[in-house]
């Protein structure tokens, strides 16, 4: 029973992250558009330089070595590449860090965009989290990534889905540097040219995406929660 409920809820999860990434490209090809409160259409999309559409704010390059019990908490590349689904909402468990607090750290926002500048492949580089709540946590940029504060012509889950089409990542193949391990400078993605629907079109995309992407978590959640539960009967058979 409980293999035959972990298989299904795997392929909801397979449909429906199948479904989102057709989705994306229809969106962001624009042969799907989104239209205004009254059913109108929106103006013409336009385009722009990230540099163009927000400004990069300062990150540091603590080490895991420094988590800890601390003050602080820190956006690590690897969490990005590994640990979140693409937001950090107050529900996200973030590493803390045991750093000098006597010193002044630039903060991040609700809504700033971090990027992991460095992977061992270019399909996770250049990989996004939107820090959508900060709640009271000091929270600072961490090792190898970039953060991005989006101006209001921006909207951040707006980018944040952009840089999971193929143009985007066709932009981060033809950039990276390295053999071994690839990297992405601040220079080469302030270059980037992000295409520019009007503000309220944007959200309405945001939006859309979003709650596919939050359908998809909730089956994750409810999958460990079924395999937890399994792991636990077997356990108790074995005893």
């Amino acid at each position: 029973l409980f293999d035959k409920n972990i298989r299904k809820l795997q392929e909801g999860i397979e449909h429906l992250e199948l479904f989102q990434k057709g989705m994306i490209q229809q969106i962001f090809s624009q042969a799907i558009r989104f239209k205004d409160e009254n059913g109108h259409e929106f103006s013409d999309w336009t385009s722009s330089t990230l540099d163009d559409l927000g400004t990069f704010i300062r990150s540091y390059s603590f080490s895991r070595d420094v988590e800890g019990e601390g003050e602080y908490y820190h956006i690590h590349y690897g969490d990005i590449h590994s640990k979140f689904s693409g937001v950090i909402t107050l529900r996200t468990d973030l590493p803390s860090i045991n750093i000098d607090t006597e010193a002044t750290y630039t903060l991040l926002e609700n809504g700033d965009v971090i990027f992991a500048d460095a992977s061992e492949d270019t399909s996770d580089l250049g990989k996004t989290v939107v820090l959508l709540e900060a709640g009271n946590r000091k929270i600072i940029g961490g090792l190898h990534t970039l953060c991005f504060r989006p101006s209001n012509r921006l909207d951040p889950l707006f980018l944040h889905f952009y840089t999971k089409t193929d143009e985007y990542k066709k932009f981060i193949r033809i950039n990276a540097n390295g053999v071994s391990v690839f990297g992405l400078s601040k220079q080469v993605l302030a270059s980037l040219q992000v295409p520019l629907p009007d503000i309220r079109e944007q959200k309405k995309i945001s939006d859309f995406l979003y709650k596919l992407t939050m359908k998809i978590e909730l089956l994750k959640i409810k999958k460990k929660e079924l395999e937890t539960m399994k792991m636990g009967f077997m356990n108790q058979m074995l005893i």
